[in-house]
């Protein structure tokens, strides 16, 4: 699955590529001190003021920004689970988590017309639904199925290091897609029980995650925004606090809707 979706990116992104817009400075005011929308991805910040510069060479001459984005929206977490090898049987367990929100923060730095990378942090908050133990013979068929009632809190806080590449000239008022993925943590903090056990999660693991949204420039220095976050992590330890035992590595994996407005500088 993977596999397609970053091959699927990759045409995505060169077909974008190859589609841009050329820069052409001789349609700028070479004079004018305002913000040119048809010339917006051929002038340079000025930070010295709110001018802008033209200069005869706009693809060559880009000088990167600052900003600071903010944003929340809704979040599903796929089930908090490991996979043991039983035999030839396999067994799956984990707890089932409702949907919620979350928010979070970035600040970053265009270092390209079509480049940006930033610094995420986000927090989760999810309720347990219930825990599950499901077991598979060899064939993939589930031979058992049994689910307990389950209470308790995943709370998690991701930092991620961001890459992202806008596919599109920017220019006030015209939407625009980009695409992109990041790398760094996420720390995880939950309590849930069973009416027969007591478990803990308190770890932190390596995480990924992919990123695809759409731009809106509003104006000069403001943009609004929404995106689509998967982000995922395989290293959680989770301890059976009744046994005293650990249960060893949990995967998670979440799906996030963010809607957001970023500030430049």
């Amino acid at each position: 699955m993977f596999r397609n979706l970053a091959m699927s990116l990759v045409l995505v992104a060169g077909f974008a590529t190859s589609s841009l817009a050329q820069c052409n400075c001789s349609e700028c005011n070479q004079q004018g001190s305002f913000f040119d929308r048809a010339c917006s991805s051929e002038w340079k910040p000025d930070f010295s003021g709110s001018d802008r510069a033209c200069e005869g060479d706009p693809c060559e001459a880009f000088v990167g920004g600052h900003y600071f984005s903010a944003f929340g929206g809704f979040v599903d977490i796929d089930n908090y689970e490991r996979t043991l090898d039983n035999g030839p049987n396999t067994n799956l367990d984990g707890a089932k988590l409702h949907d919620d929100f979350a928010w979070g923060a970035a600040v970053g730095r265009q270092v390209h017309p079509h480049g940006r990378a930033e610094f995420e942090f986000t927090f989760r908050e999810n309720d347990v639904s219930s825990w599950f133990e499901q077991e598979f013979d060899n064939t993939g068929a589930m031979t058992s199925n049994n689910v307990l009632a389950a209470t308790g809190t995943l709370t998690s806080y991701s930092g991620m290091f961001n890459f992202l590449f806008d596919l599109y000239d920017r220019q006030i008022g015209r939407p625009g897609m980009y695409l992109g993925g990041g790398i760094g943590a996420i720390y995880v903090d939950a309590d849930f029980a069973t009416a027969a056990n007591a478990y803990e999660s308190v770890d932190t693991s390596f995480a990924y995650q992919l990123i695809g949204g759409f731009n809106l420039p509003m104006s000069d220095r403001v943009d609004l925004f929404t995106e689509f976050r998967y982000l995922g992590a395989d290293y959680l330890t989770v301890d059976n606090l009744t046994t005293s035992q650990s249960m060893g590595d949990f995967t998670i994996d979440t799906h996030n809707i963010f809607f957001g407005a970023r500030f430049r500088r």
